[in-house]
C-alpha cells in the first residue's frame, strides 16, 4: 500500500477521535428534572425584624377622632347686627361645644330706641334640625345689661341695670370650612326696677356670619 493512501485512513480516525473526547454530552430535559428557584428578596431580611413584624389595629384613632359638629355648631366665633329692640351689635365666642349643641360667651353695645345700652352674658345653642347646608338653630340666652341715661340733665338715674332673656331662632347656611350666615329673630323680655312695669320688650330681628 502507498503511502498516501494510508495516511487518509489514519486522518479520519484522528479526527474521530479528537471530537469524541471534546464533546460535551447533550442536554437532556425532562419533566421529572428539578431546577432551583431564585431567592425572594424578602427571605435576605431576618426575621422578626420590627418594620416587618404585622401588628393587630387597636381601634385607637377611631376612639380619638372626635364627633363632627352639627351645622350651626361648628364655629367658633359668631357677630351679629341686630334691628329693633334693642339695635346693635353682638359678638359671641364658643366656650364649648357637643356634637348637636354648644355654650356662648357675648357681649352687645348699641341702643334700646335712643337709650345707649351695653351687655355681657352666655348663651346655649341647639341644632334642632340639620340638612346638606343649612340648618335650625335655637339659641336660649341671659344677659346684663346697663342702659345709660342720655340725658341726665332731664332727671333719672345715670345708668340702669337690666336682665335680659331671649331666644333666638335662627336660620344657618353653611359656605363650607366652618363659615356661615344665619338669619333670623330674636324675642325676649328684660327686668328692671326703674320703669312702672319693670318689664322692657325685646324684640331684634338679626343678621349674623359665623366663622
Amino acid at each position: 500500500m502507498r503511502p498516501c493512501q494510508l495516511a487518509l485512513p489514519l486522518f479520519l480516525v484522528g479526527l474521530a477521535l479528537n471530537g469524541a473526547v471534546t464533546a460535551e454530552p447533550p442536554l437532556s430535559w425532562s419533566r421529572d428534572t428539578t431546577y432551583p428557584l431564585p431567592t425572594s428578596p424578602a427571605s435576605a431580611i431576618p426575621e422578626g425584624s420590627a418594620w416587618l413584624t404585622p401588628t393587630a389595629p387597636t381601634g385607637r384613632v377611631a376612639e380619638d377622632v372626635a364627633p363632627p359638629h352639627a351645622l350651626g355648631q361648628q364655629s367658633l366665633f359668631d357677630s351679629e347686627l341686630l334691628l329693633g329692640l334693642p339695635t346693635g351689635i353682638r359678638i359671641q365666642g364658643a366656650l364649648t361645644r357637643w356634637e348637636n349643641a354648644s355654650f356662648w360667651l357675648e357681649g352687645f353695645a348699641g341702643f334700646y330706641v335712643i337709650v345707649p345700652l351695653v351687655g355681657a352674658g352666655g348663651r346655649f345653642s341647639y341644632t334642632a334640625w340639620s340638612g346638606p347646608h343649612s340648618a335650625l338653630v335655637f339659641r336660649p340666652g341671659i344677659d346684663i345689661y346697663c342702659a345709660i341715661n342720655p340725658l341726665p340733665g332731664l332727671g333719672g338715674d345715670a345708668a340702669v341695670g337690666l336682665l335680659g332673656t331671649d331666644v333666638e331662632c335662627a336660620w344657618f347656611h353653611d359656605f363650607g370650612q366652618g363659615h356661615c350666615l344665619e338669619l333670623g329673630l330674636d324675642l325676649g323680655a328684660g327686668f328692671n326696677n326703674s320703669t312702672k312695669s319693670g318689664v322692657l320688650p325685646l324684640a331684634s330681628m338679626f343678621l349674623g356670619f359665623c366663622f
